[in-house]
């Protein structure tokens, strides 16, 4: 539900995003004769010098392709087209050759806005994405069971850092560590004993990317 302004302040701010719309769609005269607000009304609107009502506000507001929110809070309601859909992956693969989402399983479809995948540090776009779902507790307080994982399937060559992989047709997320005789795979959850995978061990490996977000960004 739309808030109301509650300060001379508010007001002033609510003007100058109505004078901004009103500017883009044409100015005054014509926002006036398609929504039917009289000029002098908007232009009180624009100078803070009345409050505006919802009906008028609500009639600005399709006239200058906002919303009542953009009005009183800077802020337009993320519509369909602000949205990516990021496939959410079963975590058991179907056996077989074949490279990892060949045989992965989709789940569902997650939106994301576009906002929250680029507020991602290091994130410049919204592409090469897939979800895990967390499995168990090894993940410890960060990667709980049941949580998200975001994995970004570009970055899949091996180096330090959290990953998720495949490996015996199941996907798993743990940190790797790569050393001279192949990889560590280390869990949060230190009551897990790290695993060793040697280098002639790693066709049974999979990488499909590193974990850039489970919650909040890692």
């Amino acid at each position: 539900m739309a808030e109301t302004p509650s300060s001379k302040a508010d007001l002033r701010e609510i003007g100058e995003r109505i004078r901004l719309a009103v500017q883009g769609a044409g100015g005054n005269a014509i926002v006036s004769e398609k929504s039917g607000v009289p000029v002098g009304t908007i232009n009180n609107y624009i100078a803070a010098k009345s409050e505006p009502s919802v009906l008028k506000l609500a009639a600005i507001a399709k006239v200058t392709n906002h919303s009542i929110d953009y009005f009183l809070t800077g802020r337009d309601p993320p519509t369909a087209s602000d949205f990516e859909l990021i496939p959410l992956y079963d975590i058991r693969l179907s056996a077989g050759a074949g490279a990892w989402n060949e045989r992965a399983r989709i789940i569902e479809m997650v939106p994301f806005t576009r906002a929250q995948i680029l507020a991602i540090p290091g994130r410049r776009s919204t592409k090469d994405l897939a979800l895990l779902r967390i499995r168990g507790d090894s993940g410890g307080d960060r990667l709980p069971d049941g949580a998200l994982a975001m994995a970004d399937t570009a970055d899949n060559q091996l180096a330090d850092g959290l990953f998720a992989f495949v490996q015996d047709d199941n996907a798993r997320v743990k940190r790797f560590q790569v050393l001279m005789s192949g990889i560590t795979l280390m869990s949060d959850n230190k009551t897990y004993p790290d695993e060793h995978v040697d280098y002639d061990q790693m066709q049974d490996v999979s990488i499909i990317g590193r974990v850039v977000w489970c919650g909040a960004p890692l």
